[in-house]
């Protein structure tokens, strides 16, 4: 499991001040109707928001979760993964943390017609169409991969036909988030360029190999200067990657970053 509550720092975020106000995050319970296995140690957690009680207007935000874990009422956050265009679910694709408290609590007692406490949706890394107008660059290393789903499968659903590049780094092919869903859209998509990369490839895997690095990101995108470009994943994977964008030339502005935290095994409420 994954705090993703600290978002882009203000510099590293698109000017705000015309930006229209997001609907106000509600806290809720809404119930899971499916849970869907995506990959190892992955499961998406699927909620019924057919009512729309909880707004959910751009793609990247994110909500927290409240679930009594021995007792206590332990919150954490995790990225939507569904498309803000249909409102009527929320998806939440969560990774496995053994040592952590809501993701182990998940993974063992969830069950469709479990209703969950939840407050959302939240958060400043966020895709707006209205205002983001350039090529984008996705690049998501593991469980990172989860907002950049939301942003791919918005632009499909809108029929918003934006150059966009999805790159995402992975360790085996077993731990590749949304395989086939992504390599379906690519193969429909004109505008869309996925490309996956596995620092620890089998014998039989004929892709990229390597890790996700600044070298393969300008690579495989040498114009990235024009880009809109958002970053997910571990802290040093993205830090490097922001560094190697700003000497690229693509403005701070148009860098997005959400840098995901592991929760520790025992920490205490955080609403």
């Amino acid at each position: 499991e994954f705090d993703a509550s600290a978002d882009a720092s203000p510099e590293r975020r698109a000017p705000r001040a015309a930006a229209p106000k997001s609907p106000a995050a509600v806290e809720i319970e809404r119930s899971i109707v499916e849970i869907i296995d995506e990959a190892r140690d992955v499961k998406t957690f699927r909620f019924d928001n057919r009512d729309g009680a909880l707004p959910f207007d751009l793609p990247g935000k994110f909500v927290k979760l409240c679930l009594p874990v021995e007792g206590r009422d332990v919150w954490r956050s995790f990225t939507i993964s569904s498309s803000p265009a249909r409102p009527e679910q929320l998806e939440l694709t969560i990774k496995l943390n053994p040592a952590g408290e809501v993701s182990p609590y998940l993974f063992r007692h969830a069950v469709p017609g479990m209703p969950v406490r939840m407050k959302g949706a939240l958060g400043g890394f966020c895709f707006d169409p209205d205002r983001h107008g350039e090529p984008l660059t996705l690049v998501s290393a593991g469980s990172g991969i989860t907002p950049m789903m939301s942003i791919v499968r918005f632009l499909k659903d809108r029929g918003l036909e934006r150059e966009c590049n999805f790159l995402y780094g992975s360790r085996t092919v077993d731990d590749i988030i949304f395989s086939r869903e992504c390599a379906e859209l690519a193969s429909g998509q004109p505008w869309l360029k996925y490309l996956v990369t596995l620092s620890q490839p089998g014998d039989d895997w004929t892709g990229s190999a390597g890790r996700l690095t600044p070298e393969f990101l300008l690579e495989q995108v040498p114009d990235v200067a024009a880009s809109r470009v958002f970053l997910c994943g571990p802290n040093d994977v993205m830090d490097q990657l922001e560094a190697a964008l700003r000497a690229a030339g693509v403005p701070s502005e148009r860098i997005h970053t959400e840098q995901f935290q592991k929760a520790p095994a025992k920490a205490v409420s955080r609403d």
